[in-house]
């Protein structure tokens, strides 16, 4: 018996395992949403810290929590963003880095914990403010303020 923990939204995928002997053994798979989506007015985001530090060209991660009104329903994230400008300058350009996964978390009891990697962030050291947006199936979006120290 064989257990796995998907990330990933449903539809179809193959498992392949290889076995002892040097053959791989393909197992055809289909994740079914069983779990309702969330209702998006029903979610809040929070990240703790809300200040993180990184060596230029090094890779961040966040970790977002996700509040939610509603239990044994599912948050859909298509992709999360991370904007930046430099501190104190609203004028400042902003640069976007964008994690592309999709990712499906299912809540419970507690706060639900999201994962996010950005980078490399090619920015001059410096301190940075901006927002991180967790873009979600249905068009929807939930955004939590973002401050990045860059080394």
């Amino acid at each position: 018996m064989f257990t796995a923990e998907l990330f990933t939204k449903p539809g179809a995928y193959e498992l392949r395992v290889p076995q002892h002997d040097g053959r791989v053994a393909s197992l055809p798979i289909r994740l079914e949403p069983q779990i309702p989506a969330c209702d998006p007015g029903t979610l809040t985001v929070d990240q703790q810290p809300d200040e993180a530090g990184v060596s230029r060209n090094d890779t961040t991660s966040a970790y977002i929590s996700i509040a939610a009104v509603q239990r044994s329903c599912t948050v859909r994230i298509t992709d999360t963003r991370l904007t930046l400008r430099p501190e104190g300058d609203p004028a400042a350009a902003e640069r976007t880095f964008i994690d592309g996964a999709q990712r499906w978390y299912t809540t419970d009891a507690d706060r639900t914990v999201a994962y996010a990697t950005f980078g490399p962030i090619d920015l001059p050291p410096g301190e940075y403010e901006g927002v991180i947006v967790l873009h979600l199936e249905n068009g929807e979006a939930l955004r939590k303020p973002a401050r990045l120290i860059v080394y």
